[in-house]
């Protein structure tokens, strides 16, 4: 699987509720440089949620994580995913629709 295949795989993930948007936008973030996508703004758009949300428990990172803290930080999480939803949604159709129209 090539780049452009793995992001669209990441942005339909997201878009159907497999990944979150935080783990989701952290993956998203590693094709930030390297892969001509420089000045995409779907594409950056993820970097900075992932940027504005590093501070969050997502993914395997939860298992260190004391249960208590977890169930504060989870509020925090379903605050913030709610409040990019919509945003990510166009981002992710947006990228999926770049990165199509290349293949």
């Amino acid at each position: 699987m090539n780049y452009k295949e793995k992001i669209i795989k990441i942005a339909n993930d997201i878009l159907e509720n497999k990944i979150g948007i935080i783990e989701g936008a952290r993956e998203l973030n590693h094709f930030q440089f390297g892969y001509n996508l420089e000045n995409n703004k779907s594409l950056l758009f993820f970097v900075g949620v992932a940027s504005e949300t590093d501070h969050l428990p997502v993914d395997v990172v939860r298992e260190k994580w004391n249960k208590d803290a977890l169930l504060i930080k989870d509020k925090e999480i379903k605050e913030v995913e709610d409040y990019y939803k919509n945003a990510v949604t166009k981002a992710c159709r947006e990228l999926i629709e770049f990165l199509t129209n290349q293949l």
